[in-house]
């Protein structure tokens, strides 16, 4: 989610590390300065719930039923939205741009 908030927010993607391999830079990171802005940005406007489980289901099970019941706009996995391709564009943006930083 991380990511795909970076990306819809415009920040620009750069290696999680240097060297970089391609997986760095697929799973891009931010500038420091960046990264405590977008961590502000969430915290000012994202909520979280926690749903303490003691049962026997299988957690993906229901993580997958969740998913199907709300259709979150910024997961990319198991749930099609309208959104997908261009969570998936602008994420792609940012992992180019990190893919550039590292040359």
């Amino acid at each position: 989610m991380r990511r795909s908030l970076a990306a819809l927010l415009g920040y620009r993607g750069r290696p999680r590390r240097v060297p970089a391999t391609d997986a760095d830079c697929s799973n891009y990171g931010l500038a420091p300065a960046a990264d405590i802005k977008l961590s502000a940005w969430m915290k000012r406007r994202i909520k979280v719930s926690l749903w303490p489980y003691a049962g026997t289901a299988r957690l993906a099970d229901i993580e997958k039923a969740v998913l199907q019941e709300f259709v979150p706009p910024l997961n990319l996995k198991d749930v099609e939205t309208p959104w997908r391709r261009q969570v998936k564009a602008a994420r792609a943006v940012l992992a180019q741009q990190a893919r550039k930083t590292a040359r």
